[in-house]
C-alpha cells in the first residue's frame, strides 16, 4: 500500500520537474506516465486524497482537484452542474493505472471513457490564463456523476495550483 502526503502551493508540473531530487531511489524517469481526470460526487473528496494509501503501486502518483470558478458556465452550457462533482487529474505511471482503478470499478462500478480538456476560450477575459493544446485524455467518473464531453481550464492541467496529493508506493 501506498503513502499518501499533501504538499501545499504546488503544481504536478513542479512535483514532475522535481521528481528525481525528492524520489530518487524510487522514481524511474523512463517509466510510462499518463494524466487522466476522475470525476465523482464531491462528498468521495476526502477518500479520493487518500486513495493511495490503499492501492498497491510501483512508481509515486501525483494529484491535484480542480473547482471550475468561472469556467463554470461553460460546463453549465453541456448541462452539467460543476458543483455536483470533484474534478481529480492524476499523473499516474502507466503500469499503475489498473491496481489504482481496479476497485472503483469493479466494485464502485465506475465507468470509463474520453473527455477533452481544453483552454477557457480567451473571450472569456480571465486574468491568469495561458493557452494549451486540447488534449483528450482518458476520465474515469462514478457513476453518480453526468458524463460530461468538455472540460475546460485557464492553464495546462500540470499548472493548476493548490494541494497536490503525492501517493508513494
Amino acid at each position: 500500500m501506498g503513502i499518501t502526503a499533501m504538499i501545499p502551493d504546488m503544481t504536478i508540473g513542479q512535483l514532475y520537474v522535481e521528481a528525481e531530487s525528492r524520489w530518487d531511489e524510487i522514481w524511474d524517469e523512463k517509466a510510462a506516465r499518463m494524466l487522466i481526470l476522475l470525476m465523482f460526487p464531491r462528498n468521495h473528496r476526502k477518500m479520493m486524497e487518500l486513495h493511495g494509501d490503499m492501492v498497491e503501486h510501483g512508481q509515486p502518483v501525483m494529484t491535484v482537484f480542480h473547482r471550475p470558478r468561472d469556467e463554470a458556465k461553460l460546463l453549465e452550457d453541456q448541462g452539467f452542474d460543476s458543483r455536483s462533482a470533484s474534478f481529480q487529474f492524476v499523473d499516474i505511471a502507466s503500469l499503475d493505472l489498473g491496481p489504482w482503478m481496479q476497485h472503483l470499478i469493479g466494485q464502485e462500478k465506475w465507468l470509463r471513457g474520453t473527455i477533452n480538456v481544453m483552454p477557457v476560450p480567451f473571450s472569456m477575459g480571465l486574468p491568469a490564463q495561458r493557452p494549451f493544446e486540447m488534449m483528450n485524455v482518458l476520465c474515469f467518473r462514478h457513476p453518480e456523476v453526468k458524463e460530461l464531453d468538455n472540460y475546460y481550464l485557464p492553464f495546462p492541467p500540470n499548472s493548476i495550483p493548490g494541494k497536490c496529493f503525492v501517493s508513494l508506493p
